[in-house]
């Protein structure tokens, strides 16, 4: 006759026993929950914030910058929120350093002579202020070459007797 085995059942472990066991697991367990949670939030933080700088020059200072303004007290860390602060902070930057990013291409001359102001052969050299003043300004809010050279061609224009 087969001899039978008898495997000693586990007792219960008392609750009294498990339960500091089971606290300990607990809030490790949540401490763990929280780092992630931290971790996604740093990481979604910092993806908002790339996406946002893509057409900088210096891609590190520009997400530095918008990092910094984003630690200001009231603007939201993470959450639904986030993208639209990181878009705001990148549209402040923009305003503030626009020599961080790449000009916006130029809008295409109508004529085909580039660079020449389209006006009657007669206005040519009688340039008021309000074209200079805009010429200054489009120079300076695009940073773009051609828009600097055509403001100081105007001013030099000016300038001549």
């Amino acid at each position: 006759m087969p001899e039978e085995t008898t495997h000693p059942t586990p007792s219960p472990a008392s609750p009294a026993s498990s339960t500091p066991e089971l606290s300990a697991e607990l809030e490790r367990v949540k401490r763990e929950l929280e780092q992630t949670r931290a971790a996604h939030a740093r990481e979604s933080r910092l993806r908002a914030i790339r996406e946002a700088v893509t057409d900088s020059l210096d891609k590190d200072v520009a997400s530095l910058l918008i990092d910094r303004s984003l630690a200001a007290p009231g603007v939201p860390a993470s959450g639904a929120e986030l993208p639209e602060a990181v878009k705001r902070a990148a549209e402040q930057l923009r305003r503030e350093k626009p020599y961080l990013f790449e000009p916006k291409a130029p809008a295409a001359p109508s004529s085909p002579a580039r660079g020449v102001i389209a006006a009657p052969a007669s206005d040519r050299g009688r340039d008021t202020d309000q074209e200079l003043r805009s010429a200054a300004d489009s120079a300076r809010s695009s940073g773009d070459r051609r828009a600097l050279i055509q403001y100081l061609s105007l001013r030099a224009r000016r300038e001549q007797p």
